[in-house]
């Protein structure tokens, strides 16, 4: 079970030490309990400020283990079997404030590098005092060196593969799918390799924002000698401006294809144009509003395309993706390990002259969820006033920037499961992941807990079952829980700890890898309970209907109906079509009658069958001439019923009753079937109702002007006559 930390016993009791320059770089360390004076939180700050690593779990590259109060005791008796040096609370604050300050890689600065800095710093003024003041620069020379003519996400934009960050086996596959793309078009597309691309026309990218799609796509057409056609959010990509734009391009294998009407290049054509093409249609999950149709449409073209379509999308669980994903070969881009990200910013920030520390890289790298293009945007405005930046400036931009993304409930999922996501959340994260959909996030781990292969339980079978079930108590902890907060005693305050039993306890012990499902590979499912909950509701709603119907005849309610009476009920209307045939349907119709039971309650009956009962099977079995008969025969017959229908009997506008409608009988009354309704009202003069002495209906004129009130044969022929 899962304990509850109250935090830091004296809570700034003791004074947090000022280290020097990067006095902890080269050094990962690994906590574990909670301190007394400072969070554990602040304590990771505190190492990453002077250039140290925090990790989740000791390891062969961890230097110090710093145990607090509760500390664990696997992490502690890991640190004994590797021999990592155990630090308490005013240990591991010494360190920091006795540490010499070092290099960026962690290399110890020598003695005397201090001294020699004040020296030079000295003799360096007294060289600037002797010298003459420098004249001053053009105002023109000024401007070029401040004012940036360029964005430095243009400016940077990869132009080569190594360039791009991460994901480098799904940029190899890309390549490789469109490098084959035209043999496998002679073939078809029915080549067969490991990974089923060479039956795909067109792949689809998904991947979160700004971890390079787009630039990886134009690259691999680039160096494989493609030309890009793209269309993306600023165009518009209906039906019909699709059908427009993009269907000439699917029958040329190049932009020169235009330009000419025979297999001769014209003259005045770029040569570059007579490259093959491929079409890039990015974000394509936002096809929307005006682009109408325009999904379907581009799903028609990649049926037929003869040239390659690469698409692009943020959100793979879109609605809108869903039916292109069976069209495309689906590849999916992860965000970059921010020490990929950190060595490329690096490399920018060099080229700039701007210097920033990478523990502060990281701060930043983190809080745009490793977005590339957000940290380039925000390094570019900030260099238009400063040329270095500190561990405290780079916090609060961070804080200031800082990306918050709404996971869907997949990648809830994915990221509490999947083993590579999951070690990099805090225990506070974990929790920040359930409140993104507190609904149907315990959900999701009870349909996929019991698809993954745990980590803790390398490859044992026995281990992983015990494992899974600790799991499943969490879970059914969770359950009562959720009865508290959802039922009559609304305890919302139970909310963390819904989230600890139903989220966090569940991913901590089956936390690994998905196992493959299908030929889709690894996948999570949305919860089946969600469909089993619609299918129970409907049923419950159908024997609520039986119930009313056959509440005339016996004394039973929804639940003793369908335990004791549909069992029975189900072979007596059943069995005599199957039997006697034709001959079967009167006393077919006659039981249903009796009970008040109708065509649709005969369906239902059959539709709740179970075990012999399945009325699927016995359906199939009934002659399709006798089912056909046996609706026909009790459609044409009339049938008691249990209730009275209202009837509404409105008379003309212009009668005496104004338009009111006729009494209404109780609705309540119920009449058997040999016993007639008693009828107290009048008979009605039959004309009263007649439309001819409505006044609010036109009547159509005779010929020739006559009045409607003439029925003599002579004036009508007179008139016809004069005319």
């Amino acid at each position: 079970m899962l304990k509850n930390k109250a935090g830091p016993s004296a809570l700034g009791s003791k004074e947090v030490p000022v280290g020097k320059d990067n006095c902890l770089a080269g050094w990962a360390f690994v906590f574990t309990g909670e301190l007394s004076s400072i969070t554990r939180e602040d304590a990771a700050d505190l190492v990453k400020r002077y250039n140290g690593r925090v990790t989740g779990a000791p390891s062969g590259k961890t230097n110090f283990l710093v145990v607090g109060e509760e500390a664990g005791q696997s992490k502690i008796e890991k640190a004994k079997k590797l021999k990592i040096k155990t630090l308490d609370e005013d240990e591991f604050l010494d360190l920091i404030r006795n540490s010499p300050a070092k290099t960026d890689d962690g290399k110890e600065l020598p003695a005397n590098a201090k001294a020699s800095a004040k020296t030079s710093g000295n003799s360096s003024a007294k060289v600037k005092k002797e010298e003459p003041e420098p004249s001053p620069e053009p105002a023109s020379s000024i401007k070029k060196d401040v004012v940036q003519t360029d964005l430095w996400t243009t400016k940077y934009r990869p132009k080569q593969m190594k360039e791009l960050c991460g994901n480098n086996a799904a940029v190899l596959r890309l390549q490789k799918w469109l490098d084959a793309w035209y043999n496998n078009y002679k073939k078809g597309f029915k080549s067969d390799d490991p990974e089923k691309t060479g039956t795909f026309r067109a792949v689809l990218i998904s991947g979160p924002p700004g971890i390079g799609k787009t630039s990886a796509a134009h690259l691999v057409a680039e160096s494989l000698g493609y030309s890009v056609v793209e269309f993306n959010a600023s165009d518009t990509r209906s039906k019909r401006s699709l059908d427009e734009q993009v269907r000439d391009l699917l029958d040329n294998q190049s932009l020169a294809g235009y330009f000419t009407t025979s297999n001769a290049i014209a003259p005045d054509v770029d040569p570059s144009m007579s490259k093959k093409q491929v079409i890039i249609m990015d974000e394509v999950d936002g096809m929307a509003g005006g682009d109408r149709g325009g999904v379907a449409q581009l799903i028609s073209f990649i049926k037929k395309t003869h040239v390659p379509i690469i698409c692009i999308c943020n959100d793979r669980q879109s609605p809108k993706v869903r039916s292109l994903v069976n069209s495309c070969f689906d590849m999916k881009f992860q965000r970059p390990q921010p020490n990929q990200v950190r060595a490329r910013l690096m490399t920018i920030l060099h080229r700039e002259g701007r210097q920033v520390p990478p523990n502060v890289l990281d701060k930043l790298v983190s809080g745009s969820q490793s977005d590339i293009r957000q940290v380039l945007n925000m390094l570019s405005t900030w260099s238009l006033t400063k040329n270095s930046m500190n561990y405290d400036e780079g916090t609060a931009l961070s804080k200031a920037s800082e990306k918050y993304v709404a996971l869907n409930v997949f990648q809830i999922a994915e990221t509490l499961l999947q083993e590579s996501s999951y070690r990099g959340l805090s225990f506070a994260d974990k929790f920040d992941v359930y409140f993104n959909d507190y609904q149907l996030a315990p959900l999701m781990i009870q349909e996929n807990y019991i698809r993954m292969n745990p980590t803790e339980a390398r490859h044992d079978d026995l281990k992983s079952i015990e494992l899974m079930s600790k799991a499943a108590d969490s879970l059914s902890d969770a359950d009562l829980v959720d009865t508290m907060i959802h039922g009559t005693q609304q305890h919302w305050s139970l909310m963390p700890v819904h989230a600890a039993f139903s989220c966090v306890g569940p991913s901590f012990h089956v936390h690994g890898n998905a196992r493959p499902s299908g030929n889709y590979g690894p996948t999570f499912q949305f919860p089946g309970y969600l469909g089993k909950l619609s299918s129970a509701n409907k049923y419950s709603r159908l024997m609520k209907d039986i119930q009313i119907r056959m509440r005339l005849k016996i004394s039973a309610d929804k639940n003793e109906v369908r335990q004791s009476y549909l069992p029975t009920l189900f072979p007596a209307l059943t069995r005599p079509l199957l039997k006697e045939g034709l001959d079967g349907i009167p006393e077919v119709i006659e039981l249903m009658d009796n009970y008040y039971l109708t065509k649709e309650d005969w369906d239902t009956i059959l539709e709740l069958g179970i075990c012999k009962n399945d009325g699927k099977a016995v359906l199939d079995k009934i002659p399709t001439n006798v089912k056909s008969t046996f609706t026909r025969k009790y459609n044409q017959e009339a049938h008691p019923q249990p209730f009275l229908k209202p009837t509404i009997a409105t008379k003309g506008r212009g009668s005496s009753s104004g338009g009111m409608a006729a009494e209404e009988p109780d609705s309540l009354d119920v009449v058997e079937a040999d016993v007639a309704v008693p009828d107290d009202e009048p008979e009605e003069d039959p004309d009263s109702e007649s439309i001819e002495k409505d006044r609010n209906i036109k009547q159509k004129k005779a010929k020739g002007g006559a009045a409607p009130k003439a029925k003599g044969k002579g004036k009508a022929s007179s008139s016809r006559g004069k005319k």
